[in-house]
């Protein structure tokens, strides 16, 4: 295959926000023809946004040497490698840009990273003000590039009794883009669940999530399992009380106890074979080519966890 056929496939994921395939692709095209700047300067502009801001740095600088200071693509490059090497905290390792736009971005830049050194240059105040500021739980630790697995914000419906007066018996859709944790999701369902008990009715409800991040929709649907799970066990108050315990650590908790854990680690198995064989539960429904990108992430949530984040790390790091 040619490099641009390589390159142009790498376009394709990169526009779907597929970015470790955009990536592959773009580094093979870049072997196949090492002088030419086009795959070069896409793959920086992938690990950007992918956050890998070294790697976008590397590539840049190899793009760089392939193209002249008039180029086109020489501004549009140089800019992207001065922001990665901001982020990076590279700002030392660069030369001066020779052409003006660059400079004016480049003097941008550091004009913002010496703002923000300078009102973080009291440590003291600075630990102050996150002690009062940083919400009580802080994210995880995660493998996934910002990837917030709990949210902060007060839990919305997209619902109330007003819209069941408007629409009657008429079937409800809803979207929920950005969804996160799901927990705008979650006040909606409950404002369904009370509505439908006062005024039962025989409407349809579809619900459709979406988020940028895979590893988002991946927690959720593990949720969703133990939300599914949970439903049958009324008579059984036991293994009922395991599966609220295990839901309440997930939802609100860096660390949780070895019972939650072992359960959390059973429920996982059930998510990837379920999605391995098409077996989903009848009211969940996932669009073509998501549970590929789901799969990777569920497996790597498998194992013993303590061995490589131990309780007291976590402690230290969340306190």
């Amino acid at each position: 295959m040619f490099a641009e056929d390589l390159r142009k496939q790498g376009n394709e994921f990169y526009k779907k926000l597929q970015l470790p395939k955009a990536i592959s692709l773009y580094i093979q095209a870049s072997e196949l023809e090492p002088t030419n700047p086009l795959p070069l300067s896409n793959l920086s502009a992938a690990y950007f946004e992918a956050g890998d801001y070294d790697k976008c740095i590397d590539a840049a600088v190899k793009c760089l040497t392939l193209i002249s200071v008039d180029d086109a693509l020489y501004e549009k490059v140089k800019s992207r490698q001065l922001q990665a090497c901001v982020y990076a905290h590279q700002t030392d390792a660069v030369s001066h840009p020779a052409n003006y736009p660059i400079l004016a971005v480049w003097t941008d830049l550091l004009e913002s990273e010496a703002s923000f050194q300078y009102s973080e240059s009291n440590m003291q105040d600075c630990r102050q003000r996150l002690f009062r500021e940083i919400p009580i739980i802080k994210p995880s630790l995660r493998t996934e590039l910002e990837y917030h697995p709990f949210g902060h914000d007060e839990p919305e419906s997209l619902v109330d009794k007003t819209l069941f007066s408007v629409v009657e018996n008429a079937d409800i859709s809803l979207l929920f883009g950005g969804i996160g944790d799901a927990r705008n999701l979650f006040a909606t369902l409950t404002e369904i669940a009370w509505t439908e008990a006062e005024t039962p009715s025989n409407r349809s409800y579809h619900i459709t999530i979406n988020d940028i991040k895979p590893a988002a929709i991946a927690r959720d649907l593990v949720v969703f399992f133990l939300l599914n799970e949970l439903l049958p066990l009324g008579k059984d108050p036991k293994k009922a009380l395991v599966v609220m315990n295990t839901l309440h650590f997930v939802y609100s908790a860096p660390i949780m106890p070895q019972l939650a854990s072992k359960h959390l680690q059973k429920t996982i198995h059930m998510v990837i074979q379920a999605i391995e064989e098409s077996s989903l539960p009848s009211w969940i429904s996932l669009r073509p080519g998501v549970g590929e990108e789901l799969l990777p992430i569920l497996r790597r949530w498998i194992g013993d966890t303590s061995t490589l984040f131990p309780t007291e790390d976590i402690i230290i790091g969340t306190v």
